[in-house]
C-alpha cells in the first residue's frame, strides 16, 4: 500500500469517527430562549446596580460575569398572552432551588418579545405542614395573596447574610417591627395568589431537570432614594409555594415556600453570550 493510499484511508476513517460521533449526540434543547440564552452561557450584570442599593435585601451578586447552570419556562396558568423564563446562576445545594436566577417575562409566542428583565436572589426557604399551613399559600380567602406583607425580625434573622448580623438587621428595621411590602398587583384586600408550571432543565439535553408547580405572589417596597436619585429603586419580594413533582425524571415530592428578592433591570444593561 501506497503512502498516499495509507494517508486517505487514515483520513476517511477519521471523518467517520467524528461522523459517528456527532450523530451520537443528542440533540440540544435548552433552545429558543429570550436574549440567546442557553446552559453554559454566560450573563453579564452591571455590578453597579446593586452597590448603590441602600437598605436592600438583596446584596451585590458574587460577580459581574455568572455562568448559566439552569433554565427554565414558567407557564402562567391564569395569563395566555405572558411567559416567564428563568436563567438560573446558582440552583442551591442538590440543585435545591435556593439560588439565584435572571427571570426574563416575555410574550407567550414570542420568547424574543421581551417585557421586563429582573434579577432574583434566594433569602430564605420555610416548610409549611399542616393542611392549614400550606392553606395559606393556595387561594383560599387568607395569607398569600393579601395587600400587604410584614417581615419581621424573626425572617430577617433567617436570611443567611443577616443570621449573625443583628446590627444589619436592626439598621434595615429603622425601629419598626417589620419591613413593610404591598402587593404588586392591583385588586382589593385580597387576590388569589397566580400559579404556574416549571420545567426546569439542568443540562442541554434534558436528562436532568426539576419539574414543580407553583403559587406566588410578588411584593413590591421603595427603597431610599440615592444621592443622584430623584426617587428609590423598587426591591420586590417573590414569595412561592412550590410543589416539587420530579428531579431528573424521577419522582420526588416536596412542599416549601420560598422569599426572594429582586430588582428590575434594563435590558439594554444585561448582556448574555
Amino acid at each position: 500500500m501506497g503512502i498516499l493510499e495509507l494517508v486517505r484511508r487514515i483520513s476517511e476513517k477519521r471523518l467517520d469517527d467524528l461522523a459517528r460521533a456527532r450523530t451520537d449526540q443528542p440533540d440540544r434543547v435548552d433552545t429558543g430562549l429570550p436574549l440567546g440564552a442557553c446552559i453554559g452561557g454566560m450573563i453579564k450584570l452591571v455590578l453597579a446596580d446593586f452597590a448603590l442599593l441602600e437598605g436592600a435585601l438583596l446584596v451585590v451578586p458574587p460577580d459581574a460575569q455568572m455562568p448559566i447552570v439552569a433554565v427554565s419556562r414558567l407557564h402562567i396558568d391564569a395569563d395566555a398572552d405572558l411567559s416567564i423564563f428563568r436563567m438560573y446562576t446558582n440552583t442551591g445545594p442538590d440543585r435545591n432551588g435556593q439560588g439565584a436566577f435572571l427571570q426574563v417575562m416575555t410574550g407567550r409566542d414570542d420568547p424574543q418579545d421581551i417585557r421586563e428583565v429582573a434579577y432574583y436572589q434566594f433569602l430564605y426557604r420555610e416548610y409549611p405542614v399542616t393542611a392549614e399551613e400550606q392553606g395559606a399559600f393556595l387561594g383560599n380567602g387568607y395569607g398569600l395573596g393579601q395587600d400587604r406583607y410584614d417581615m419581621d425580625r424573626d425572617e430577617l434573622d433567617q436570611i443567611a447574610h443577616l443570621a449573625r448580623n443583628p446590627a444589619r438587621v436592626d439598621a434595615l428595621l429603622g425601629g419598626n417591627d417589620a419591613i413593610g411590602f404591598e402587593r404588586d398587583a392591583p385588586g382589593g384586600d385580597y387576590i388569589r395568589p397566580w400559579t404556574a408550571r416549571e420545567r426546569r432543565l439542568d443540562d442541554s439535553v434534558g436528562e436532568k431537570g426539576v419539574e414543580k408547580t407553583h403559587s406566588f405572589m410578588q411584593y413590591v417596597r421603595r427603597l431610599p432614594a440615592g444621592s443622584t436619585q430623584e426617587s428609590g429603586p423598587i426591591e420586590r419580594l417573590w414569595i412561592d409555594f412550590e410543589h416539587v413533582e420530579t428531579m431528573d425524571g424521577h419522582p420526588a415530592p416536596a412542599v416549601w415556600v420560598d422569599y426572594f428578592a429582586g430588582l428590575a433591570l434594563d435590558p439594554l444593561r444585561v448582556k448574555i453570550f
